[in-house]
């Protein structure tokens, strides 16, 4: 009895085509994984600023857009505490920043209404005042964590 079966030939271009569609799944996963990690983000790094007067500082904040994508900043909105704790929050366009140090007096605005891919804005929060330690967390949109920032005042 002869048995009949698909030819080497065949059966090497099916392999193929196989592998061809696994690359080419992975390559659209992968590809769709990257651009979001590279379209938000961010690095930020912080400072206290003292203005002369007693107890007159201000937390500075100087946050780089290491993405490819524009960030639009605009006016911060309060947005209050999170989970009934003392956490402040404002969300500032497609951004929102956090007091994570659980003090209650975020009083902060950006110096430009958006940020460019490469482009650097100045974050100035009011509520970090002489003594304190001001803890802050900025977030994206689509960023795998935020970047937070301590500022010794």
């Amino acid at each position: 009895m002869k048995m009949k079966g698909i030819t080497p030939i065949i059966s090497v271009i099916i392999l193929l085509l196989i592998t061809i569609g696994m690359a080419a799944s992975a390559w659209t996963f992968m590809s769709g994984y990257f651009t979001t990690i590279t379209k938000a983000s961010i690095q930020a790094t912080g400072l206290c600023v003292g203005t002369g007067g007693a107890g007159a500082t201000y937390a500075l904040v100087t946050i780089t857009n290491m993405g490819q994508g524009v960030i639009q900043l605009g006016a911060c909105t309060t947005a209050g505490s999170i989970g009934g704790g003392t956490a402040k929050s404002a969300i500032c366009g497609d951004m929102t920043i956090v007091r994570t140090d659980g003090a209650a007096n975020l009083n902060g605005k950006f110096d430009k209404t958006s940020m460019a891919a490469k482009g650097t804005v100045t974050f100035t929060d009011t509520g970090c005042i002489t003594g304190t330690e001001c803890h802050y967390s900025f977030v994206l949109p689509g960023m795998m964590s935020p970047q937070s920032v301590i500022i010794q005042c």
